[in-house]
């Protein structure tokens, strides 16, 4: 069989049995809502490793900066984990990076819990399981690609960014569920079997295993740093790591604002009102995400950076009341729900400047560096603590998120072609063997 029937190629139609080039009735059907279980019920431990590690901690006798410091190891190994298995996946395929990567988080996590978490094995236990931490995020993203329509693509990475926020909203609950039934250490190992199960399914779907890296003669040339040897996607990261560390600064104000107004309600409010109305406008977007639309490529100026550009300053604007007025809880919490609105939108349109700006056979690279710089920026966010918890930390951020984006001179994403990278061609990236 020639190469041109055995392989499906960037742009090309969907992969057979998901409807053709026509865009479905529904956005869900098969396979994508078992593509999309699997990944983020592997991704449950994203939302329950941190607190889950505090718990630990805390048991074996430790106080909240032992917990910390287990929590930010696991998160900043996971940044630095992630693009390595992202290549991995690129070029030998997604089974090994996802189960392998999975088994050894379980193994490490169970580890963790036997031995404990008061000493330097404890912690390095820790950032051994976040660089372990298979990328499904990424993974799922290419099979998305391959499995989706193209005038479907924008709705389903729209529906990606919502489930995430309900990850960080039931992992915190499924910690504290399973250590008031069980024993706080048994939240790692709850954390270990969600991360399992899940990357054990998504890489035993038919769309994974047939999935087939771009052949490395295919492949662009002249870049030598993956996917950061774009000027777009490195202006794209930079902004994300202000945005990530807004969110991250948020948890830290909350907590000062909690303080302040004496109402201890609002360190948990004002995270989950941010949360609930980016799921709510990650609704809205999608719905307007019109379904028979093109995207076109992304030039300085052009519709996705447009798009970006509009997002992200809504976004930084949104912030402003907060610090301006330090207003009182209840009107806080309505206040903080403005940028909320707009996060979902925001990510999805950035999911859609990654997956065009990537070199052929680097796109898994291309999503996990996203993933680890939004991670790596919501745990450095916390150092927002040295600022007193001010609302001004996150405004700040977000500002200069859009100064990143194109505000500043020379700014805003490049095509690969105006990065000194050869044009991408059409029928170069292999995706899904028959």
């Amino acid at each position: 069989m020639s190469q041109d029937n055995d392989v499906r190629t960037a742009g090309a139609d969907p992969l057979p049995g998901s409807g053709g080039t026509d865009p479905p009735p529904r956005l869900l059907r098969r396979p994508v809502p078992a593509l999309f279980v699997a990944t983020h019920l592997g991704r449950l431990p994203c939302g329950m490793a941190p607190l889950a590690l505090l718990l630990a901690a805390t048991a074996d006798g430790g106080d909240l900066a032992r917990g910390g410091q287990l929590a930010t190891a696991y998160g900043l190994a996971a940044a630095v984990g992630q693009p390595l298995l992202g290549r991995l996946a690129d070029r030998r395929g997604q089974y090994g990076p996802l189960v392998g990567g999975s088994v050894a988080a379980a193994c490490v996590l169970t580890a963790l819990a036997l031995v404990g978490t008061g000493s330097w094995p404890g912690l390095l236990l820790a950032a051994a399981a976040g660089a372990a931490s298979p990328p499904l995020e990424a993974c799922l993203r290419v099979l998305l690609r391959a499995t989706v329509p193209p005038s479907r693509l924008e709705a389903a990475y729209a529906l990606d960014a919502s489930l995430q926020e309900l990850v960080y909203a039931l992992g915190p609950g499924l910690v504290q569920l399973t250590a008031a039934l069980l024993f706080p250490q048994a939240a790692l190992l709850s954390t270990a079997l969600f991360g399992l199960v899940g990357a054990v399914w998504l890489a035993s779907s038919w769309p994974s295993r047939r999935w087939r890296p771009v052949p490395r003669s295919a492949q662009a040339r002249g870049w030598r740093y993956g996917p950061l040897g774009s000027p777009g996607i490195r202006r794209l990261l930079l902004a994300l790591l202000c945005i990530g560390g807004a969110l991250g600064a948020l948890n830290v104000a909350a907590l000062a604002a909690a303080v302040r107004h004496d109402a201890d309600w609002l360190a948990a409010a004002l995270p989950m009102t941010l949360s609930g109305a980016g799921i709510v406008g990650g609704a809205v977007y999608h719905r307007r995400s019109r379904p028979g639309g093109k995207h076109r490529r992304c030039l300085p100026g052009g519709e996705n950076h447009r798009r970006m550009l509009w997002l992200t300053g809504a976004f930084a604007v949104a912030w402003v009341p907060l610090p301006v007025l330090d207003p009182a809880p209840v009107a806080a919490v309505a206040l903080v729900a403005l940028p909320g609105v707009c996060f979902i939108p925001l990510l999805t349109v950035a999911y859609r400047l990654v997956d065009e700006l990537a070199p052929p056979g680097r796109r898994t690279e291309a999503n996990t560096w996203l993933v680890a710089a939004f991670g790596a920026s919501v745990a450095l966010g916390h150092l927002a603590g040295e600022a007193g918890g001010s609302y001004a930390v996150p405004a700040c951020a977000s500002a200069a998120a859009v100064a990143a984006l194109g505000l500043l001179p020379g700014g805003g994403p490049a095509a690969p072609e105006a990065s000194g990278a050869p044009r991408r061609r059409t029928g170069g990236a292999p995706r899904i063997s028959p």
